[in-house]
């Protein structure tokens, strides 16, 4: 029969990160130590399956993350604090499906930069974009990665501060009919989930969506960091394009040869409300 001293010791406090317990279930010898540390929540499911069940309780209340590990027990005490478990995932997890981002928000050239850049024979060639505009929202209010961006650039912008490379840059990329860039997105990584970036105060992960550049529209993954400040959140990423996929024809001339690709990078701000 199970002492009431035992009892006491089995509902005992969940225990905190970065000491040693022991562990006595099926998967660890009695009385071996067990030395649990701070993981990513995709790493969630493998750290906790193989420790016993009072631990793996710590591990959801740690992330407050509605991920879900089955752990495969068939002895009576891992029941009880499996049924347990039901009860302390069902005050947790709702708390992290709320979690949004501060939006909607609007794209413009006052809290939005994009630069890009294209090396050559004899230096790397930097430009800028002016009259950005768009707009960030969360598309479905119960999913916090549905992030629908619009972005759009007017090529006729685009300065490399020389108006000879500026005129045969729009040639090329036919800025009389093609007259801007866009960006649209449907969904973010899960690695950026809000419930992390407010734990972390820092993400990284890419946005899911469509860059169209003339007449061409090809799906793009773009890299995205957030780092969030006390008022705002900071977003910036890069990307890298090949002008050919575009029908972009070669900008190069005589005596000074460009790379097949260009880098993007942008950046932009989001307040906190």
């Amino acid at each position: 029969m199970t002492t009431t001293a035992a009892k006491k010791d089995r509902w005992q406090s969940i225990p905190k990160p970065n000491a040693t317990y022991r562990a006595t279930n099926r998967n660890h010898q009695k009385n071996d130590a067990v030395r649990i540390d701070r993981a990513l929540p995709s790493e969630q499911c493998s750290l906790l399956e193989n420790l016993p069940l009072k631990l793996a309780l710590f591990g959801f209340q740690e992330f407050n993350s509605p991920v879900i590990c089955t752990f495969w027990q068939t002895d009576m005490p891992t029941l009880r604090y499996l049924l347990f478990a039901s009860w302390i995932l069902g005050s947790f997890a709702p708390s992290a499906l709320a979690e949004t981002w501060s939006l909607p928000a609007n794209i413009s050239d006052s809290n939005t930069s994009v630069t890009f850049e294209v090396d050559s024979t004899f230096h790397l060639v930097q430009g800028k974009t002016s009259r950005i505009s768009g707009s960030i929202k969360q598309a479905d209010p119960a999913d916090p990665l549905s992030i629908s961006v619009d972005l759009s650039i007017p090529v006729d912008s685009f300065d490399t501060d020389w108006d000879s490379r500026d005129e045969k840059m729009l040639k090329v990329m036919a800025a009389d009919i093609f007259k801007s860039v866009r960006f649209t997105s449907t969904k973010l990584n899960e690695s950026c989930h809000p419930a992390r970036l407010r734990q972390q105060r820092h993400c990284s992960g890419t946005l899911e969506g469509v860059l169209t550049i003339r007449d061409v529209s090809k799906p793009v993954s773009l890299p995205v960091e957030i780092f969030r400040d006390k008022d705002r959140d900071r977003i910036s990423g890069k990307l890298v394009v090949l002008w050919a996929e575009y029908k972009v024809e070669d900008p190069s001339i005589l005596i000074a040869k460009l790379h097949p690709s260009v880098s993007i990078a942008y950046s932009t701000e989001v307040p906190l409300r």
